[in-house]
């Protein structure tokens, strides 16, 4: 088996027809299908095992969190590569055979990303990646820009967890992913231990995923993401890079949340306060990188001072 393709569902049952139709239609050949459904109440499970037989279901009593789910999947798939893709997306046939690709000509790339499309957009890109500012703050790559950006294969931080491949072997090595963080900022972590293990993450622009994005920024989302930001620095960094990236991290987290209630959005600032203040109360283990690769592929002054004002600003619409 070449490779797993490893879906991790909570009541998207609406979604999964067009998303499983696609990558079950793909001209790659040698691969497998896992579903793990994470206790949904609308009749997701119900629906994979009646219609899609060929999908291998595992059906979670409780709803443990993506990563958690991911580990479970990574545990059990049979394929060389394990591949990650969001229920709320749809894929074209080349899709697979040109995200493996890089991973089988060249022994030096350890994971691979897509490039996401909005669904509702084509014209433009959701996501080519995941990226960590040196001011300390982390995102989405080429968010709102033109699909005809980022055209060539390149070098990323990370790839957007919603349509990313790995070495089996190397996720193993690397521990999987970090089940404490329940959700968001996984990938970030997972590009940055790729790095750390001395191989490379790279973006293949020819696989595209169509990505049903939801606009709507929930106030948890802004709990995990300033969580896991802070334990994301502290697990991974090393400590020439952690004296800086760190009380930044602290310092975005705590304008977001001035930024919120300048704004009235009380629930959405109680949230990243609640998120950076348990982020600092439970750290984790520290696992420094040995080398500078990725610290190498932080995004730098410019760049980052333009992607900082479009995230403020959409967190101020949303």
């Amino acid at each position: 088996m070449r490779a797993s393709v490893i879906i991790v569902n909570w009541n998207g049952k609406h979604f999964l027809k067009e998303c499983l139709d696609s990558v079950l239609a793909q001209d790659f050949k040698g691969f497998e299908v896992i579903l793990v459904d994470n206790a949904s109440t609308d009749g997701s499970a119900a629906f994979v095992k009646e219609h899609y037989p060929k999908v291998r279901l595992i059906a979670s009593p409780e709803n443990t969190g993506f990563a958690h789910a991911n580990n479970i999947a990574a545990k059990v798939a049979e394929g060389e590569y394990l591949v990650f893709l969001n229920p709320d997306t749809a894929v074209g046939k080349d899709w697979l055979r040109h995200l493996l690709a890089p991973l089988e000509r060249d022994p030096t790339i350890g994971a691979t990303g897509s490039k996401l499309l909005f669904h509702d957009d084509h014209a433009h890109i959701n996501s080519v990646g995941t990226f960590v500012s040196v001011f300390g703050f982390t995102g989405s790559l080429g968010d709102g820009q033109p699909a005809s950006e980022f055209s060539r294969e390149q070098e990323l931080f990370a790839p957007s967890g919603g349509g990313a491949a790995i070495r089996k072997k190397l996720y193993s090595e690397i521990g999987g992913i970090y089940e404490p963080y329940f959700m968001y900022e996984d990938d970030v972590d997972l590009g940055w231990r790729v790095w750390n293990a001395g191989l490379r993450v790279v973006l293949v622009p020819n696989a595209i995923v169509y990505h049903k994005y939801s606009r709507e920024q929930k106030p948890h989302k802004y709990y995990y993401m300033a969580r896991n930001r802070l334990w994301c620095f502290w697990k991974n960094s090393r400590k020439r890079e952690l004296i800086r990236l760190f009380p930044l991290g602290i310092a975005f987290s705590c304008a977001l949340t001035t930024a919120f209630l300048l704004t009235l959005q009380f629930s959405k600032a109680g949230s990243t306060l609640k998120g950076m203040a348990d982020g600092l109360l439970h750290l984790p283990r520290r696992e420094p990188a040995r080398n500078g690769l990725a610290a190498r592929h932080f995004t730098g002054p410019t760049a980052s001072r333009s992607i900082a004002f479009q995230k403020l600003g959409k967190h101020f619409r949303a």
